[in-house]
């Protein structure tokens, strides 16, 4: 969500780029020397003996909590040294020694294993706060997950005299230091122990309440699990939303953002249906049906679920409406539908309202109409937030009048009325719907698995809604993402299309070409589908997660050269949903995925696994002629040359007669390449062509600049 919630609460962060550090840091008066930028990366190495950066002064409101963050990044899979965060620095004449708190971690080797200590000063002398020993604290140590070195968040929170220390989400001190000490300038140190070593720091960022004057716009992630609703309080951390609402967890759900509020379509769990419900009661506000004799024995949730009445007698009665208590023999409404001697009803979830500037979830309920239930798909067009695609009328599509997400009422007459319909020419069943793409207020792409339509303009006014096509379609709400000048990027039945930019063209196929079988027919019944582009990596994360937690392969798609690489993920960090996050923070920009396990997790550039689990990465180039058609030739020799400071890489050569057999037979000859230039290597090998498999150290990454391979015709193929 993108907010304006005027509470003061911004942001500034250093990513470090440039040639050299921005103009409001300045070398501490404490330290030796000062940071060097290192490929957007603040660094530090053995020739400087203690370097140390202090910050221009931020407006802080000091009555409100802030924290102060840096993201540390291992050298060639190490850490190297030590991390200081500088806080609490005196406003004019900034000086930990004389007053402030140095936040110290030590971390080295490939281990991740990590020391820690708080050291303050008060007025030049070591504070003595209860707790510190000295004036210093010893944090609790540990091991970061994986027991790997891997990037890590360092931070520091500080609320009125009390800092909070983690290291990579884990508290590893709480601790009250001196009230005197009433500074807020923050600062940076590294210092590199660690013979051959680097220290790196890829950004540090101060999370505060201004006193000043600031940018209204934040951008906030807002995210489902186990039922609950979590939203992004600061950048980095999700808290959960105190509710007695729930949301379904077993389903991806859809939402929507209009004006500050994220309208959620909760959907399902069907408690109750007939046809012969009675409406009753001294308030004329009781539901009873023949068909249920305990409707405590149904699972109604009154905080979660409501009634829709429909074909009622009279017709006055219908509407959707919230339940007040669950008695054996009936159901109270909150509020009176009157008399009614029939009607239809069904019970069950209702969509929700987020209000994040009020912290609360709400039901969705109309005011004139009824909120249709039921339907998983959601949009905002035009200003209208489109329903659709439920199991009762799966082919009709909702929205409420212009600029009120309350108003359903379809019988008014004006142009900015509430208005339904289906996607589907004149006299033609509908099909189900499976997807809604919105472009902006430009065009809303309505999509079924096998047709896709175009909704132009606003469907009261002068709207207009076309067939793009009525093979291809999209498999399911998410298998769709917008790549980077505005084209439809999705998954079919028939693998991977793209739609040009302006919706005015037939879709295009991107995938059957080079992958004839692997992106075709997948069953969204079984498999949770999410496409995202991504805009660091520019390309295509293309997941598909299974039901059960048997991995599969997912899917990359690099954009620039339209070719597609598999890959596999840990099963608890396969993607149930995925959120490309377009965050005011640069530096939380990227695509958030959502894991079997309920954690969010980004793919980083920087991380060497994933978090703390090693990988194998692989290439296979080939096959590769060793001579014209009809012949065969001999591999003499390869000569390498790979990227600095990788892991090494394995090779592994596999010739045959055939071009096919290459990728069948045992490996003819093998052996290590490590970075840099390699020495010549005679492999050997005969046949038609060869393999030619390059495989990365688990953990590590790898690059490769280039191969020159030797070779010599060995005459005619013969067959044994």
């Amino acid at each position: 969500m993108v907010l304006a919630p005027g509470d003061g609460k911004t942001s500034w962060s250093d990513t470090f780029g440039g040639a050299g550090l921005a103009g409001v840091w300045a070398q501490a008066s404490w330290a030796t020397d000062t940071m060097s930028i290192l490929q957007q990366m603040v660094s530090v190495d053995t020739s400087v003996a203690d370097a140390a950066i202090v910050r221009d002064a931020l407006t802080i409101d000091a009555s409100a909590a802030y924290t102060v963050e840096a993201l540390l990044i291992p050298w060639n899979g190490a850490f190297h040294g030590t991390y200081d965060i500088y806080v609490r620095l005196d406003n004019t004449t900034p000086a930990w020694q004389t007053d402030g708190v140095r936040i110290r971690v030590t971390m080295t080797g490939s281990g991740g294993v990590y020391t820690g200590t708080a050291t303050s000063y008060v007025g030049g002398v070591l504070d003595a706060t209860a707790g510190l020993t000295a004036g210093v604290k010893t944090m609790t140590g540990g091991t970061l997950t994986g027991s790997t070195a891997r990037p890590v968040w360092l931070i520091a929170s500080i609320s009125s005299d009390t800092i909070t220390v983690t290291l990579d989400g884990t508290t590893i001190m709480t601790q009250a230091f001196d009230a005197a000490q009433n500074g807020l300038r923050v600062g940076l140190g590294m210092e590199t122990t660690v013979a051959a070593g680097v220290n790196l720091c890829n950004v540090f960022r101060v999370q505060y309440t201004s006193t000043g004057t600031v940018t209204p716009i934040r951008s906030m992630l807002t995210a489902g699990c186990d039922g609950n609703i979590f939203n992004e309080t600061t950048y980095g951390r999700m808290t959960v939303v105190s509710s007695s609402l729930t949301t379904r967890n077993d389903v991806q759900l859809g939402v929507a953002q209009s004006g500050q509020k994220l309208y959620v379509a909760d959907y399902g769990d069907l408690r109750a249906t007939a046809e012969d419900g009675v409406i009753a009661g001294a308030g004329n506000d009781e539901l009873d049906s023949a068909t249920y004799a305990d409707w405590t024995t149904l699972g109604i949730d009154t905080d979660d679920d409501v009634v829709v009445l429909s074909d009622c007698s009279p017709s006055s009665a219908d509407g959707t409406y919230k339940i007040t208590t669950v008695a054996s023999g009936m159901l109270t409404l909150a509020s009176a539908p009157g008399a009614a001697t029939s009607c239809t009803f069904r019970i069950e979830r209702g969509p929700k309202i987020y209000d994040p500037v009020a912290g609360t979830i709400s039901l969705w309920t109309a005011t004139a109409g009824q909120v249709p239930t039921g339907c998983p798909l959601i949009a905002r067009h035009m200003d209208r937030v489109f329903l659709g695609g439920a199991d009762i009328a799966p082919g009709v599509w909702y929205a409420p009048r212009v600029g009120d997400e309350l108003d359903f009422d379809y019988a008014q007459v004006d142009s900015r009325k509430a208005v339904a319909g289906t996607a589907s020419a004149a006299g033609v069943p509908a099909r189900a719907l499976t997807a809604f793409a919105p472009s902006s207020d430009d065009y809303l792409i309505m999509a079924c698995r096998e047709s896709l339509w175009r909704l132009r303009g606003d469907p009261a006014f002068g709207g207009s809604l076309d067939a793009l096509s009525q093979n291809i379609g999209i498999v399911d709400m998410n298998a769709w993402c917008w790549g980077p000048t505005g084209e439809l990027i999705f998954l079919s039945l028939d693998g991977v299309y793209i739609l040009p930019p302006g919706g005015d063209s037939k879709p295009i196929s991107m995938s059957r070409e080079v992958l004839p079988q692997e992106l075709l027919n997948f069953n969204p019944d079984t498999t949770t589908i999410n496409l995202e582009y991504d805009t660091h990596g520019r390309g295509v994360h293309i997941f598909l997660t299974a039901e059960s937690t048997d991995q599969r392969i997912h899917w990359w798609m690099d954009w620039e050269r339209k070719t597609f690489w598999p890959l596999t993920l840990t099963a608890d960090h396969e993607p149930m949903a995925t959120c490309s996050l377009q965050s005011v923070a640069i530096e939380d920009t990227g695509v958030i995925m959502g894991g079997r396990d309920g954690k969010l997790r980004r793919p980083s550039f920087l991380a060497e696994d994933d978090v703390g689990v090693s990988f194998t990465s692989y290439i296979s180039i080939g096959p590769i002629p060793l001579s014209v058609d009809g012949s065969v030739g001999t591999l003499i020799s390869l000569d390498a040359v790979l990227a600095e400071d990788i892991g090494d890489i394995t090779w592994n050569v596999y010739p045959a007669l055939t071009y096919e057999a290459t990728t069948k037979v045992s490996s003819f000859a093998t052996g290590t390449w490590v970075g840099g230039i390699n020495g010549t290597t005679h492999s050997g090998g005969r046949g038609a062509a060869y393999l030619l498999k390059l495989t990365g150290t688990p953990g590590r990454r790898w690059a490769l600049e280039q191969i020159i391979a030797t070779s010599r015709d060995a005459g005619p193929r013969r067959i044994s």
